[in-house]
């Protein structure tokens, strides 16, 4: 693990260890359950930020992904391109502007006095048909309201924690979470708002996943079975198409 990422600020600084290891916890599309297609692959959006910067005041934005499609968070890699964002933009990350929020020494967003808010916006594109878009936040110290996380105002379809490991110190815990949700067509932005549930959250690295929801096998094999009973009967003799 990257230690500097521990920095909780300048007060977790001197005593951000972690009390066990952590374990590689990002899911690649490629393989996870919630997915079924590579990053890269047309139709599909990614954005990873895992050190942000500020571009903009007042609030701190950041509209430079550093995270390649190709690696994932907390270690391992995907079948996905060397690249840090796929399809077009926006590409952007938006703290609210809550008073006293810094970025720390490792690249993390921190505020020891409020709670902070969050903005996530990806460039995406008007389809016919289901898209499904996946969430997941790195978090350190305090964590986040969970049931207020939204992608366009809906609540996520699932939630799931993907790894925890307590933290030295002054306590809290780093966690991972992967939102998941399925819309019935595409958009031509997709905007995730999240929030901490209380002050001394330290958003520590994210990244959003956008594709069209693949077809289940049998419905793909079902549709080829019918596309050739539909050919043979074209073919038959003295019957009309």
């Amino acid at each position: 693990m990257n230690m500097s990422k521990m920095n909780l600020g300048l007060a977790l600084a001197l005593t951000g260890a972690v009390a066990g290891p952590c374990q590689a916890a990002f899911e690649d599309p490629a393989t996870a359950t919630w997915g079924g297609w590579t990053r890269g692959a047309s139709g599909t959006r990614y954005a990873g930020w895992n050190v942000f910067t500020n571009d903009a005041n007042p609030g701190i934005v950041d509209t430079t992904p550093d995270v390649l499609a190709s690696t994932l968070i907390g270690g391992g890699t995907t079948a996905g391109p060397a690249v840090a964002s796929v399809g077009d933009g926006p590409f952007r990350v938006t703290e609210a502007g809550t008073p006293g929020t810094f970025l720390t020494s490792g690249g993390n967003i921190y505020n020891p006095s409020f709670a902070t808010a969050f903005t996530v916006d990806i460039g995406g594109a008007a389809t016919s048909g289901p898209v499904r878009v996946a969430l997941q936040v790195r978090t350190q110290g305090s964590e986040l309201d969970y049931p207020g996380v939204t992608l366009n105002g809906l609540s996520a379809a699932t939630t799931t924690e993907l790894a925890r490991s307590a933290l030295g110190g002054f306590g809290g815990a780093l966690v991972d979470t992967l939102f998941v949700w399925t819309l019935a067509a595409g958009v031509d932005l997709y905007t995730l708002n999240f929030a901490a549930a209380e002050s001394s959250m330290s958003l520590d690295a994210l990244t959003v996943d956008v594709a069209p929801v693949p077809l289940p096998l049998p419905a793909v094999l079902l549709g080829s079975a019918v596309a050739g009973l539909a050919g043979l009967r074209r073919r038959a003799p003295g019957v009309p198409s």
